[in-house]
């Protein structure tokens, strides 16, 4: 699922990075999820729309000497509207 951006931010003229960082389980599932970085107006229009829509993705699960493992991965987000 791709976030959708909220249109307030295309008619405020809203744009910029959000840089999020997920843990990942070990069956794929995000098991937590925070921000890194944002500019304060971008963070305030996509929050919990990033947030939503980051937590339902799933990733394939990453092996290490043939055992699944947890593992950590920053997304970044590019609002340009």
């Amino acid at each position: 699922m791709k976030p959708e951006f909220p249109t307030g931010a295309f008619h405020l003229g809203i744009d910029g990075l959000l840089v999020t960082e997920a843990t990942v389980g070990r069956e794929g599932a995000i098991q937590d999820l925070m921000f890194l970085t944002a500019e304060p107006k971008v963070k305030e229009f996509t929050a919990a729309t990033t947030m939503n829509a980051v937590k339902q993705w799933k990733y394939q699960p990453t092996f290490r000497g043939g055992e699944a493992v947890e593992v950590v991965t920053p997304t970044t987000f590019e609002l340009d509207l």
